[in-house]
């Protein structure tokens, strides 16, 4: 920062303040202060700004940590080369249609785009035109015309920018539901085997994080599941909505199309033939096309895709911190490698790491949403530029965040899966047994006459002074001093201490399993035959 630009912004800190006299002069001693020795940046500093300016950074530049979580499928579909062969796919199926619909085109050039489909332009060929013309779909046609000369003419032709960047993004977000569905069903069928084993395992149960009447583990996992199979059905939602921007030009208007091939009947024949062939790469030759939109597809359709994103987020956040609280008291652990190392400073911790890290990348995909949200309400008339940017970051990142969530859900059944210490599980129950009878004994009691009110407040006064002995560390009489409060009822009390009130846990576990979507059904079927 030369002196002349300090200069500046020391009268422009002083005219924004010149309201706050009382303010004014120390603030302004403050400023003075900061711009002493900022007539240069330091020489690193300089390095740095020279490798942030440049669009196409060296290996010494930030990395996204992502790529160390996120699966090499769902890097490549959101790599500038897959983005590349996405848009020369765009024209050469454009070029085709316009061939078949009696644009002059020939067939030299259609076999040059079809090469080139198959052997694009490195990355390293097209930055040396983005750095002169400073626009990546222009730098784009002329490294694949000046690789393919007979396909320079008609590259484009009648198309704009959005033609193939809003295509390409629709392409790649269904690519990556894709990925993602496909995954979340192979991770609920291992999650459904789970339930179904541990349907009968009593536990525990909490609420507000507190002692509750018992339940079981594979009930307790029956919740997880159902929350994902919610953000299933919302992320299968949302592809089947997923329409093709196509032709649409550039206010959606199709005007450059009029020009080149006359009427509307005409040019929407070309445009439903365009929408049939990109659909055909995507194995759903039935996509089809937006009715109408502006410059861009509706904002809308990635805040419905972030909505999906953000309920699997949520589902999985739940079941990790379940996880990571189960953990504490060692009743179901993360599988654990043997050389795995949990502190560097304590060596005997074995954390819940792939919970944490489930937790902490939820968190930001979650944090996307809103971001997606806004972007789709600030479009204005028939579009905006600042989505340009928001979504070079959101819609990469967001699919890069759910796919490492995804990736490390499937660890939890690696290496011997999920540790279930059925013991730990036992002996808490066991610990708590006399707690968690006492809804019984209320039930028994008001069967044979008995004031439920009044019995309530029996119970709490005697269930509360049995805690506060458990909180001292002394031992407790609860199940004496419960005895002789209920003297005058009939109750077998060996019958209420060995069987563990679970309700119907199993069987609505086992019954959930029936009952899921025919898709994960077929899946849940695999896995044990007395399940359907």
């Amino acid at each position: 920062m030369n002196g002349s630009n300090a200069r500046n912004g020391l009268v422009y800190f002083s005219v924004a303040f010149s309201f706050f006299p009382i303010i004014q002069v120390p603030f302004i001693m403050t400023t003075m202060e900061m711009f002493k020795g900022m007539h240069s940046l330091p020489s690193h500093l300089n390095e740095t700004l020279l490798e942030l300016n440049n669009p196409h950074p060296t290996h010494g530049s930030f990395r996204s940590p992502l790529c160390r979580y996120a699966s090499n499928e769902m890097s490549h579909i959101w790599s500038n080369q897959h983005q590349l062969k996405w848009w020369i796919q765009l024209w050469l199926i454009l070029a085709r249609n316009q061939k078949k619909f009696g644009m002059d085109i020939a067939d030299d050039a259609i076999s040059a785009l079809e090469s080139a489909v198959n052997e694009p332009p490195t990355m390293e060929e097209v930055a040396v035109f983005e750095d002169r013309l400073r626009h990546d779909v222009m730098a784009a046609i002329h490294a694949v015309g000046a690789k393919y000369p007979a396909a320079a003419p008609i590259i484009h032709a009648g198309a704009t920018s959005q033609y193939v960047k809003c295509n390409t993004d629709i392409t790649r977000l269904y690519e990556s539901l894709t990925l993602i569905r496909t995954k979340l069903l192979k991770f609920m069928k291992h999650l459904s085997s789970f339930c179904y084993e541990h349907s009968a395992t009593p536990c525990v149960g909490f609420t507000h994080l507190q002692v509750a009447m018992p339940t079981t583990v594979g009930k307790r996992a029956s919740l997880w599941l159902q929350d994902f199979e919610y953000a299933l059905s919302a992320i299968t939602f949302n592809m089947h909505q997923m329409r093709l921007r196509s032709i649409k030009g550039a206010t959606g208007t199709q005007a450059s199309f009029e020009e080149l091939f006359g009427g509307y009947c005409t040019v929407k024949q070309l445009e439903d033939h365009v929408s049939l062939d990109i659909g055909r790469l995507l194995n759903r030759p039935n996509m089809g096309s937006f009715p109408v939109c502006g410059q861009v597809y509706p904002r809308i359709v990635n805040s419905g895709v972030f909505s999906a994103l953000a309920a699997l987020a949520q589902a999985a956040k739940k079941m990790s911190t379940d996880l990571r609280l189960l953990s504490h008291m060692f009743e179901i652990e993360e599988p654990q490698k043997k050389t795995q190392v949990g502190s560097s400073a304590m060596p005997f911790k074995a954390n819940p790491m792939r919970s944490e890290r489930i937790g902490g990348l939820a968190r930001v995909l979650l944090g996307f949403a809103p971001i997606v949200n806004d972007t789709a309400a600030e479009q204005w008339m028939e579009r905006t530029l600042d989505d340009s940017s928001t979504n070079r970051v959101t819609l990469a990142e967001g699919m890069l965040t759910a796919d490492s969530i995804m990736n490390v859900l499937h660890s939890y059944f690696a290496n011997g899966g999920l540790r279930v210490n059925n013991d730990v599980i036992a002996a808490n129950v066991s610990k708590w047994m006399p707690f968690l009878i006492t809804e019984n004994i209320l039930m028994i009691a008001v069967q044979q006459g008995g004031d439920r009110q009044e019995l309530h407040e029996v119970i709490r006064q005697l269930t509360w002074a049995a805690s506060k002995n458990l909180k001292l560390g002394k031992p407790h009489t609860l199940v004496d001093d419960l005895k002789d409060a209920f003297n005058a009822y009939h109750i077998n009390w060996e019958e209420l201490l060995a069987n563990v009130p679970v309700g119907f846990a199993m069987e609505q576990t086992r019954e959930y399993l029936k009952t899921l979507s025919p898709v994960l059904l077929e899946i849940v079927a695999e896995i044990t035959d007395t399940v359907v």
